[in-house]
């Protein structure tokens, strides 16, 4: 993720971090697929001032990789006072963010860059894993329930994860995924409906050059209407389609005339730019919320 679009991810999950004199709740975030690190730096950048004021300690001495990745009893041996100074403040800390990698020498390489970009500025807010996503997931929350009130997936299959984070999520909590093509997004909305899982589409945005803020997408799983449907009442549902935003209902919501007599029954896909023309590049990000979809009567 290109440190453009990983700021607007950013921007999208809206993190309001509380000072820690203010809240007693941590605020926890997970970041899966670490990559490079530039993500787990953005959004650690909008949770410190969550935390305490890090001890004025050097970052602790990186063990450099050789053939083994690394050896935590020799590292802890050498460097024993700094490792349970920094150790005691990681247990103060308001907000964290958890970041995991399914391959270990990406967890490596991102820690350098993190530790190694401004002194380490933001490395005391990150913690690095090397884990599946979909096992870190289940086995937190077997021993902690739901806990995150984030979390940001950037995966291959990613629509395979989402049930074990969605659990995970705190209610109200926001999920975002990025992917490289629009069909991910909708392959992940698929997965939600069918599976009946407790998060609900709020919004599909494209990233690329260009786009300052990103182009908002229309991505529905729709049912047909029934052929045959006099002019007006087409042409009314042509002008609310236009006026439809991504996150609406269905046009035909359960009790229509096509659904009651059992004909197009079959789900379809709309998936189109809200505005303007199409470019090229970029990716696109979809942002889920825990929860109930609230009813547009009440908006």
């Amino acid at each position: 993720i290109y440190a453009s679009y990983a700021a607007s991810i950013v921007d999208l999950l809206d993190i309001h971090a509380s000072p820690s004199a203010c809240s007693d709740h941590r605020l926890q975030i997970l970041d899966a697929g670490t990559g490079h690190g530039s993500l787990a730096m953005h959004l650690a950048r909008a949770i410190a001032s969550a935390n305490p004021a890090p001890p004025d300690l050097p970052v602790p001495e990186f063990h450099s990789p050789s053939s083994e990745l690394l050896d935590a009893s020799n590292f802890a041996r050498q460097q024993t006072e700094l490792l349970a100074s920094w150790a005691k403040y990681r247990e103060s800390r308001r907000a964290v963010i958890h970041t995991l990698d399914c391959v270990a020498a990406n967890s490596v390489h991102a820690e350098k860059i993190v530790r190694g970009f401004r002194q380490g500025l933001y490395w005391p807010h990150i913690d690095f894993h090397t884990a599946r996503v979909g096992t870190w997931t289940r086995e937190q929350f077997e021993t902690r329930g739901s806990f995150l009130s984030y979390a940001s997936l950037d995966l291959p299959d990613v629509h395979e994860e989402l049930a074990a984070v969605a659990q995970t999520l705190l209610p109200d909590a926001k999920l975002s995924v990025f992917a490289p093509s629009i069909s991910q997004i909708a392959e992940c909305q698929l997965r939600v409906q069918t599976n009946n899982l407790p998060i609900y589409l709020e919004k599909v945005i494209e990233l690329g050059e260009g786009i300052s803020t990103g182009r908002i997408w229309d991505l529905r799983y729709v049912t047909p209407r029934a052929r045959g449907k006099a002019p007006t009442e087409a042409a009314e549902a042509s002008d609310a389609d236009e006026h439809a935003d991504s996150g609406d209902q269905p046009v035909d919501a359960p009790g229509h005339p096509a659904e009651a007599n059992g004909q197009n029954d079959k789900k379809v896909l709309i998936c189109r730019p809200k505005v303007g023309l199409r470019t090229f590049g970029g990716g696109f990000v979809g942002l889920w919320r825990k929860g109930i979809r609230p009813s547009t009567a009440s908006l």
